[in-house]
Order: C-alpha cells, then structure tokens, then sequence
C-alpha cells in the first residue's frame, strides 16, 4: 500500500533571497536572540555576506566543500548561510566529538576549510584551514549572488554514525532543503517567535534555522547545556515564545519541573522531531499549552528529509504509545513493502519505502551502499529503504514502529550499533565485543558494551569508557559494560545480540563500597540514582563515567532545584562530577570561586587558579595523580560565576581569591599553583600571604611569562615590544607590527583575539557536550582586561623561597631548565620541570602524573617537621 500527496509548488524565494529582502524592507526587524544579543535582519545579512565573500575570496569560485563545527545557534545561522551563497557545500560535523572522530569525517569529505568555534579547532592539526565565522571580517565590496545549484548535485553532506565504524556521508539534495523550508512554512505563521533548543544534530538545526528565516521569523536560542531546565519556564514566557522545535526527551525531562497549572498562553505550536513522541508526551504538553495550540510530530530520516507529519489539535481525543508519524508531506510518497520489495496490506507491518525529487542523492564516496539503498527512477525522483519497520492505517497515516537493522535513537541522534562496536572491539583488553539498546523506565534508550576480555587483561566500565571517549561522541557511549566468558553466535558467526543478556536483568556493577557522608550527600546520592537509573554509584563515582550525559544532567540539577535548594548552572557538574565534590560545591556561597576537586584528606589544600579561559577542568587530571589523602580546590574566574568584568588589578583579583582560601583553609601552610595566566596570580597570592606573616609552602607557576615579559623570542624572554617583530617569520612580523602600530595596550584585544583559542584548548580533549563552549562563551571584553591586566602588573616584592616552575618546550625555547625570567623574582631561584606538552596541556593526562609527582615533593616538604 502506498500514500502520495501531490506536489503543493515549490516556488518562492531561498532563504538567502529572503533574508536579503527582508534586510532591505525591514532592517531592524529581529532575526536572532541569543544568550542576550539581538541581531536584525540587515545585521545578520551583513555577516552572511562578509563571510561568504570571505570564502570566495580565498577558495576562488566553485562548489567547494566546506566543514563546519560549530556550538552556537547563531554561528550555526551565519556559516551555514554563507556557505549557500559562496555556492559552496555545507559540512556539519558535530562539535562534541573528539579529534579522532573529526578527522575521519574531514579525511573522508576533504573539504577546502573548516569553519569553526570549537575552542583548539586550529591547533588540532586536522591538516584543513580553519576559519572563525565570529571573528571580525571585512565587509563584502558587493552583495554576493549565489550560483544556480544542479538537482543531481549536493547542497549538503550530513554525516551520520557507520555500522563499520566510519562515519558516513549522506549527500542533501536541493529538492530536499526547499521540502524542508515548505513544510517550515506550513507549520510556523509568518512573524512568530520561535524557540530553539542547543540539542539535536547540526544538520537538522542548519536546515531548521534556514527555514525559519523564510518565514521572516525571530529565532530565539535557548542553551539547554549551560543553563538547564530551571529557567526554560520562565524563558518561554520572558521571551513571548510563540513556536517550539525540540526532541521529545527534553520535553520529557521539562515537563515534570513545571509547576501544576502554569500555562504559557503564547506557545501555540510545539514541534517534535529527532526520535519517536509518544501520546503521554502530547498529554503532559497539553496541560501547560493554551487552548487551540498544535502539537505536532515530524517524521523523517536525513536520507530522505521530511516525510510526514502529525498535528495533535487542542480538542483532538488522545491515545496511548508512540505518536503517529502521519500523512506525507508534499511531494512525499511513502509504500510499506515486504522484503522482497513488495506492497503489504493496510495495517501489515513493513519496511517504509519514500519516493520524491526531496529523496536524498545517495551516500558519499559509497556508491555500492548507495545502490542497496536508493534507487533513481529516471525523472527526477528516487526510491529510499529508510530501514524503519512501519505500517499505514486504513485512513493512510502513517505509524513507525521501530528499525528494521540496527539502528538506534539516542537522545535524537542516530546512532548504528556496529559503528559503537568496531570502538568496543579496538578498545585496549578487548578481545570481542557487542552493544544492544535498553530502553529504560523513563522511555530513553541506553546503550550497554558487552565484551570478552583478552588474555591477562582486566576490562572494567570506566576503562572501557576512557578508550572510547577519544573516538566516539558523547551520545554513542555505552551506559553500563557487562563482561562476560563469551559472546552468543549466530549459524554464520556473527554475534546473536537477541541472545545477549537482558540488560534489565544484569547486576549491576557492583556494591559500592564509598557510602554518603552526612545529610546533603545521602540525598544527591538518591537523585543521582533515580537519574541514571542505578544504585551500584558511591560518592567518589564520576557522574559521567557511570552513565551520565548532558540531558542527565540536565534532569539531575531539575531535581535538584525541586528538592535541595536554589537553581545552580549545570556546567556545575563539569567541575564537580562526584556526590562528594557536588555537596560540598552546593554548601559554598552560590558565589563561591572555590570548585572542590579533591574534599578528602588529611593534608593542607591545594588551591589552582583559573588559566585565560577562567575554568579549572584541568586540575581534575592533577588531583588524580595526587592521591585521596590530598585535597584539591580550583579557583574559578569571577566572571563564571556572576558575570561582571574581573577586578581592575592582579593584586585585587588575588585578595579577592585569598579572602575564599581563608575561608576554607585560614592558617597555613598555603599550596597555590595556576597555569598561565593564573600563574601570575598565585605568584601575587603568595607575595600577599608572605607579607601578611603567612607561610606558603608550594608556589607552581604554570607555564606563565614572568610580570614585564611581553612575549617569548627564539633568544628567550622579551621585555621590548620591538623585540617580537625581529627574527620571526612573515606571519608573526605582520602580526606584530600590527600590534606595534597600535601601540602594545591598544593592541591587546588583537593579541587576545589571534591566541584566544589557544589559551582554551584545554577543554577540548575533555570531550563533553558543553565543556568545549567554556572559551566561546567568555566575552572578548574579559580576555581583553586579562591582557590588560597582565602588561600592567609590576609585583611590589619577590617571593621568599624557591617557585618551581613547569615549562611547555614546545612554547619556550632554550636549554633544559631554561627558567624564562622568574629567577629574578624570587629569594632562593627556581626549580624547572620541563616538559614535552602543549601549554595548555601541562595540567592535564599524560602529563599530569609528572606534574603531580614534583608538586607533592615539594608540599610535602613544605609540611615535613623541622
């Protein structure tokens, strides 16, 4: 049986014509709201146009491939527009993944750049230009006209999870977009308000945004990640959100936190798209939605683009299960067939076949897996296996029931069950491996590893997870790991995952044997069960290596607010993943600088202050190494916290920090170490603790320039700006000499601006959702002030003692111990550890261990009895 609904036009104008028009007919009309910042329309147009001329400018004409990885909605917004009129070809590749899953995308797509604002993107050494679509750009001289795109040439290539462990590329067609943008149209007005969320796949976020331009829309972003639930209410209703497109699951984890009859009068329109709604999820909407309001259910595959719809009126009665996927779109034809390619009855569950000029053009540098997909008809139009088992109704609505291979939906990303187990298999100790889905009592579906261990091996769950956080993406590791004597077979060999243990029925990992202390800890440890589903957690477990994800954390601090107090970010948990470290980061001041790292042990704190990029992930990898018995607190830049621009001086920021340390830790000895810039501020925190009688037992200085060095030349430290023009390459001296013409303060936001990214890249090989965003969401005007700061910090004294100072000679030349100027500025020199790493680097695995040895040397000497 097969529905088809005629073709209702395609004409009208792209969203590039539309934007143009709209930002010559009504300039200030809002296109964008985000994190605070209105952009209009004849705003955004003028950063379109900059950056396609950009990118005409340096590839020269032609359809050129190009990357992009990017968090932000509006960046999303800009490039993906630019790429379009450059005529170039738009490359999503997801900005959580870790490098080694970006250079297979980018290996395989070879595009001509990367456009990107992933914090360490140009210094990953993808062997691709890169190219920040944020950063300053000259105007275009002219208005850039788009090229003709041929229907048989992709406009896109979306890459998606692979069954053999590589990613693969689906190349959009033009025909698909204008589907996309036509059935925008029909569900949004003309003018709304609408509400978009930080989740889902950046190909359906570059498609949906460009459709909502065509509406001449305001898209409002909303980042689920940094913020949480606890505000959405209240931004729906703040923002007069009229529209909403989102995955089921964040509405299932939203729900619950609304508070029983609120309504939002103004939100009339609820999208849903990414993975299966059920009817409960229209239910739970529905109380809070005024009357009249449209739920509706988006079907389709990023094969074939949209397919169908379902529109759940106020007054429709109800039913139970999975949401119809609906009648076909126009110019959609949609068959259930049999395996062997043949119609079935009404109501018969099969294979959903699509057929449409929208269908997708195959798979990228696949052809043979394109030909046992798709199937081109000879005018115009292709035939696609979307591979989801379905049926159509007698009224031909149609209902999805599930996959018919092994693919899966997690959190509303795609993911192929043998892509995640070629990882598992690859992983160290692995001697086979397999992964099944379990779909939880909350209705999510939950990836769990089942391995046989190599001889003399010991495979555990962390272990596992470490391995296959370098390759995979955060929705693609598995929750649970069960390692069992042997993997169930099929007649062929091929693994039986039916016969796989029901992952229901599993033990769970283990009792642990860490129990809560106190009140506060025995009750995060409840929440933390309840969220992830698990009782087997104790209080030194990480939340993110025992199942935890984004949209977890987002349902843990929902619950947390409902049950234990005031709303905190939800980046909170970055900084403190365990029961332990989170109840004591929720018992300091909600202005609390301080990040316990390490709250057990015996031995005096010590206290890590913030790199450039204000954050101080990386002292987890340095506590590790410093054993239980040493606690560990991270200093955090004001700036996280509330908002404000930093204090005017490094000795203001160093009170301001040292008033917190005596909070916790009032008499000494003091243990303080920063990395770059937070090196200077603990040499200042320890000039101000000496000279108010205080004892300081380690100072590490992290890679820092010592006060008055304003640059690193081939000879050493440089304290003349004229210096750094000298001897260097023709890149640096035009760099420079920029600098130099504008005077070395005014060229501070330029020199902030070239090495903002490499000031940050620590957080990028951390590898979760949110944690690569902490450099982008600073503000240019803070690290601007830390530049400020550091040309005009003059110390007033020298330290009394020996610094030990961990040098990156990768970033200073010379000699081993090569102390890059600090021996002046203290009594008794320094001691240099040098070591082979990135700057950004010097706190973190591998090197970590190294770091941690000559600290706790040092500490304990410091304490040792006399």
């Amino acid at each position: 049986m097969g529905v088809t609904i005629d073709d209702a036009g395609r004409t009208g104008p792209t969203p590039s014509e539309r934007l143009r028009d709209l930002a010559r007919t009504d300039p200030d009309r809002v296109a964008v709201v985000e994190g605070g910042v209105v952009t209009g329309y004849a705003e955004l147009d003028r950063r379109v146009d900059a950056l396609a001329a950009t990118l005409v400018a340096r590839l020269g004409p032609g359809r050129h491939r190009i990357a992009l990885r990017l968090d932000g909605t509006g960046s999303v917004l800009v490039a993906s527009m630019a790429v379009l009129r450059a005529g170039g070809v738009s490359v999503p590749v997801d900005p959580t993944a870790p490098p080694d899953r970006v250079r297979l995308v980018l290996d395989d797509v070879e595009p001509a750049v990367l456009l990107s604002d992933v914090v360490g993107d140009p210094d990953a050494g993808y062997g691709v230009p890169v190219l920040d679509p944020a950063s300053d750009l000259p105007p275009a001289p002219a208005p850039v006209v788009p090229p003709e795109v041929p229907a048989d040439e992709p406009i896109a290539v979306l890459f998606t999870s692979g069954s053999t462990g590589v990613p693969k590329g689906i190349m959009v067609s033009p025909e698909q977009r204008r589907q996309v943008e036509a059935l925008c149209r029909s569900s949004f007005p003309e003018g709304l308000r609408v509400g978009v969320l930080s989740v889902g796949t950046v190909g359906f976020t570059e498609a949906l945004l460009q459709a909502i331009l065509l509406t001449g829309g305001t898209i409002v972003a909303y980042d689920i990640r940094r913020l949480g639930l606890g505000p959405m209410p209240d931004w729906l209703d703040d923002e007069r959100i009229e529209a909403m497109a989102t995955v089921p699951t964040v509405l299932r984890f939203l729900l619950p936190t609304i508070d029983e009859g609120r309504t939002f009068p103004r939100l009339g329109i609820v999208v849903m798209a990414g993975e299966a709604p059920t009817w409960e999820d229209v239910a739970g909407l529905r109380r809070h939605l005024p009357a009249g309001a449209v739920v509706q259910n988006s079907y389709g595959t990023t094969e074939t683009g949209s397919i169908s719809t379902f529109d759940v009126g106020a007054d429709d009665a109800l039913g139970r299960g999975l949401l119809p996927a609906g009648r076909p779109v126009p110019g959609v034809e949609v068959e259930v067939v049999d395996e062997d390619g043949h119609a079935v009855a009404t109501g018969r569950t099969g294979e959903v076949v699509v057929t449409g000029a929208g269908v997708g053009l195959g798979y990228w540098r696949r052809p043979d897996l394109t030909r046992s997909t798709w199937e081109d008809l000879g005018d115009g139009r292709r035939r696609c296996r979307t591979g989801d088992a379905g049926h159509l109704d007698a009224d031909g609505v149609l209902h999805v029931e599930g996959r018919l291979d092994h693919v899966v939906k997690v959190s509303g990303h795609r993911v192929e069950l043998g892509d995640v187990e070629a990882a598992v298999r690859a992983a160290p100790g692995v001697a086979d491996g397999a992964v099944r889905p379990h779909t939880g009592p909350d209705g999510q579906v939950r990836l769990v590893a089942y391995v046989t261990a190599a001889p003399g091996t010991d495979v555990t769950h962390r272990s596992l997870r470490l391995a296959l956080g370098r390759r995979l993406p955060p929705h693609m590791l598995p929750e649970r790991t069960s390692v069992v004597a042997a993997l169930p077979q099929l007649a062929n060999g091929k693994v039986d995952r039916s016969a796989l243990p029901d992952p229901a029925t599993l033990p769970e990992d283990g009792e642990a044997t860490d129990r809560p202390e106190g009140e506060r800890e025995g009750a995060l440890l409840d929440l933390w069960q309840r969220v992830l589903g698990r009782t087997d957690i104790g209080r030194h477990d990480d939340f993110w290596e025992v199942g935890g994800d984004s949209m977890r954390a987002v349902r843990l601090f929902a619950e947390i607010e409902r049950e234990l107090g005031p709303a905190r970010p939800v980046s909170l948990l970055l900084e403190a993943p365990t029961v332990a470290q989170l109840a004591i980061a929720l018992a300091l001041p909600e202005d609390s600088l301080l990040v316990p790292v390490q709250v057990d042990g015996t031995r005096p704190p010590l206290f890590v202050v913030h790199a450039g990029a204000g954050g101080v992930l990386f002292a987890r990898d340095l506590s590790r190494h410093l054993g239980r018995d040493q606690p560990v607190y991270g200093i955090r830049a004001p700036d996280l916290v509330d908002g404000r621009p930093p204090d005017p001086s490094i000795p203001a920021l160093a009170t301001r920090y040292l008033g917190q340390v005596r909070e916790v830790w009032p008499d000494g000895p003091h243990h303080l170490a920063g990395l770059s810039f937070g090196g200077l501020v603990a040499f200042e925190m320890a000039l101000q603790l000496q000279h108010d009688g205080g004892a300081v037992g380690l100072l590490g200085i992290g890679d820092s320039l010592p006060p008055g060095v304003v640059g690193l030349g081939p000879d050493g430290p440089v304290t003349d700006p004229q210096q750094l023009v000298r001897g260097s390459g023709p890149r640096a001296r035009h760099r420079a000499g920029a600098l130099l013409a504008m005077g070395v303060r005014r060229g501070v936001p330029e020199a902030v601006r070239v090495a903002r990214r490499a000031a940050t890249r620590a957080a990028t090989r951390r590898r979760r959702p949110w944690w690569e965003r902490q450099g982008r969401a600073r503000s240019d005007v803070v690290l601007q002030a830390y530049g400020r700061l550091t040309l005009d910090y003059r110390p007033t004294g020298r330290f009394e003692g020996q610094a030990l100072v961990v040098r990156s000679t990768r970033r200073v030349p010379g000699p081993p111990g090569h102390d890059v100027g600090w021996a002046p500025h203290t009594t008794d020199g320094v001691e240099v550890l040098d070591l082979d790493a990135p700057h950004d680097r010097l706190f973190n695995d591998p090197h970590a261990a190294e770091v941690a040895a000559a600290f706790t040397r040092r500490m304990q000497v410091a304490v040792a009895p006399s």
